[in-house]
């Protein structure tokens, strides 16, 4: 069994899915105990720039808070996506088996703290913020964890919705310590990604898969259109955002992916499940081989 990630690491680097998700708001006092309200406070000023998901979380929390981020410029946001992808971040895709020559299609690039430039509208968010992240790597040393998060890289990426338009900036931490213990993924605006959905045709069914490269790996294997949602849990803002589609959900063949595709089915979704002989589709590209879907 692999090891489960940390609630109390996971709060000073990704904290926003935990405060919106997996603490029910009758226990906001366990957050309060562990970081106050003035921390709440300071890890929504970090950890998004979407003033509608931060605001939203603060009433959960029933704290005062009032966003004030910048607004993100598109300009600088392209520039960011344009950047080259960085040796590490190339090793990380090459041991996944993943064609570079692609990589431009999906809006793949890196990114670490220190490289020069002049992302104004995004610096106060955490990948960009040196103070934050030092912050969180003095309190991860101090759990036993010893990191300097501004030296780690990640591997970037864009979500888009029906429009066109960003709905999130992704990054993945490639350190295989940091993803399995803490996390592997930070979304800019929140649980709201939804690669690929730019492209779909809502006239013809859409696969509903758990992330980026699944969505990929569709999507080079001509097996249909597809969204990745970033996640094998589904967001008020995913239904959101895929409402009106003809959806099929294919999530991963682990526990977690047959525990959340059992509950779709029994609300009546259409949904079709992998056989066991690999865990997602990303796997069955990676290993040259056609889907095989059961519809159990």
């Amino acid at each position: 069994m692999g090891k489960s990630k940390s609630f109390v690491k996971k709060l000073f680097i990704d904290p926003c899915p935990l405060l919106e998700y997996f603490v029910n708001e009758d226990d906001d006092d366990i957050i309060k105990a562990i970081v106050g309200t003035d921390g709440i406070q300071e890890m929504l000023d970090v950890h998004t720039v979407f003033p509608e998901y931060a605001a939203h979380i603060a009433q959960r929390m029933k704290i005062p808070y009032t966003p004030h981020y910048p607004p993100i410029s598109l300009e600088e946001t392209m520039a960011f996506l344009s950047r080259p992808i960085s040796e590490r971040v190339t090793k990380f895709l090459t041991d996944r088996k993943f064609p570079l020559e692609v990589a431009p299609n999906y809006g793949i690039s890196s990114w670490k703290w220190g490289e020069p430039h002049q992302y104004t509208s995004w610096k106060n968010y955490f990948p960009f913020n040196r103070d934050a992240m030092l912050i969180s790597s003095a309190i991860l040393a101090n759990l036993g964890f010893v990191v300097d998060l501004t030296q780690e890289e990640f591997m970037t990426t864009v979500s888009y919705d029906r429009r066109g338009v960003m709905n999130c900036l992704v990054f993945r931490f490639v350190d295989e310590h940091i993803s399995s213990l803490m996390c592997k993924w930070l979304f800019s605006h929140g649980r709201q990604a939804t690669f690929g959905l730019e492209k779909v045709d809502p006239s013809k069914p859409v696969y509903v898969v758990e992330g980026l490269f699944d969505y990929i790996a569709l999507d080079l294997m001509g097996e249909g259109q597809s969204v990745g949602l970033g996640s094998a849990f589904i967001s008020d803002a995913h239904w959101k955002f895929l409402q009106g589609l003809d959806l099929i959900f294919l999530l991963d063949s682990d526990y977690t992916g047959r525990k959340y595709s059992q509950r779709l089915k029994a609300e009546g979704h259409k949904v079709m499940f992998l056989d066991n002989r690999y865990k997602d589709p990303w796997e069955y590209f990676s290993a040259k081989e056609s889907l095989k879907m059961v519809d159990l």
